[in-house]
């Protein structure tokens, strides 16, 4: 499956040291979800975790075709809400 040039919908989680049991049962929902995933972006913000989301994480999200990675290094949401 191609990324989508022109996703109609972007879902980006802002995360900072999260536990795997809760981001494996959010990646469980959105896969299981039925939009085709060439109409939306998933979004992965690492709000300045003591280890990587990406490295640590990332794993759980690898089947999405339209998956990026972004990294704020200043903890806080409001932040985090606008880089997403």
């Amino acid at each position: 499956m191609r990324p989508a040039e022109n996703p109609m919908l972007s879902v980006c989680i802002l995360s900072r040291n999260s536990k795997r049991k809760d981001l494996m049962t959010l990646a469980e929902s959105l896969h299981g979800q039925d939009l085709d995933f060439n109409q939306w972006e998933l979004v992965l913000v690492d709000n300045s975790s003591t280890v990587s989301l990406r490295k640590q994480h990332g794993d759980l999200f690898a089947w999405h075709p339209n998956l990026k990675f972004a990294t704020e290094v200043k903890p806080g949401i409001a932040d985090k809400v606008r880089l997403a």
